[in-house]
């Protein structure tokens, strides 16, 4: 009888349908395989789509070009010269959570006479954004004409809210019409003021915009130095201290450093961008006598989350 050598051969043991069997280790294989990658996928099932990145982060961060326009909600006449601000911010993730710390880009557009307006499209490597994601909604979209309540949109998500890998972003907006309530602010109170002023802070507001950024946005700026200026002083018409803002301390204490860090000097770029003379020499002017209303700010960073609740518009009537 012909001898087995089994020393070259390994043996499993197999339990199968009560029965034990006896099977070579080169025949299990297939079957070892498939059940630890059925483990590994159930094990990162959990983990949302939010968490992806850590493991198979974007090479590209890219948004497709929009279009809309902008008209009153009550006429539907379109409104000239609003400023649409749209902001896509930048998260970080780790498998405890995320958070935003940054920006991937900015970017302004204003109406013309027809309330048309174009946003145009970006593409940027991963080494130019640095380690991140955004999703569906994150991007803001915020909307501000002079005489109306201000208007924040974002993606409406009704599933999954996560961008495949490299996907394009793409903006609900385009194509579409938005309407902006007007203010009917003749007759308003100091209480109806500071309601307004509280919108237009939570709406309009400057966080998370990197260093340089404001070189994309001067109509934003100068929109939100405005409105806020004189919201300020019609909400609180008793008080006589001087008013503070971003836009004055970038054009007196910091307008040097920025000029060194962004090569543009602050002065000559927005007053050649719609801000007059007379508005320069009220808020910043390097005769402080020529100065009305306003003090010198020490600018600071701020990377502070805009209150969760923000008053509502309601046409200014109780």
């Amino acid at each position: 009888m012909a001898s087995t050598t089994r020393s070259s051969v390994y043996w499993t043991t197999m339990a199968c349908g009560g029965d034990v069997m006896r099977k070579p280790a080169r025949e299990i294989a297939p079957y070892k395989t498939a059940v630890i990658t059925t483990l590994i996928l159930l094990t990162l099932l959990p983990f949302t789509a939010s968490q992806a990145w850590t493991l198979f982060p974007r090479t590209v961060f890219e948004a497709k070009p929009f279009s809309g326009k902008i008209v009153d909600a009550e006429t539907g006449q379109p409104i000239p010269n609003a400023v649409v601000y749209v902001n896509w911010p930048k998260t970080t993730s780790t498998f405890g959570g995320s958070n935003q710390n940054g920006t991937v880009e900015v970017q302004e557009a204003v109406s013309d006479s027809s309330g048309q307006y174009k946003m145009l499209g970006w593409k940027k490597s991963r080494k130019e954004v640095g380690k991140g994601w955004f999703s569906k909604s994150a991007p803001k979209m915020v909307i501000y004409a002079s005489g109306y309540w201000p208007e924040l949109l974002h993606n409406r998500i009704s599933s999954d809210n996560y961008l495949a890998r490299n996907e394009v972003w793409k903006s609900d907006m385009d194509g579409k019409t938005i309407e902006l309530k007007p203010m009917h602010s003749e007759g308003w109170n100091s209480k109806q003021w500071r309601k307004y002023k509280n919108n237009v802070s939570s709406y309009l507001s400057l966080y998370f915009i990197p260093v340089c950024g404001w070189l994309k946005l001067p109509n934003y700026y100068l929109a939100q130095d405005r409105i806020g200026g004189k919201a300020y002083r019609l909400a609180y018409p008793t008080l006589t201290q001087v008013i503070s803002t971003t836009l004055s301390g970038m054009l007196t204490e910091r307008r040097s450093s920025l000029e060194k860090e962004c090569g543009v000097d602050p002065k000559a770029f927005f007053l050649s961008n719609g801000m007059t003379n007379k508005e320069f020499d009220e808020c910043c002017s390097d005769d402080p006598t020529k100065r009305a209303g306003y003090e010198k700010n020490i600018w600071q960073p701020v990377m502070v989350i805009p209150p969760p609740e923000v008053a509502k518009p309601n046409g200014g009537k109780k």
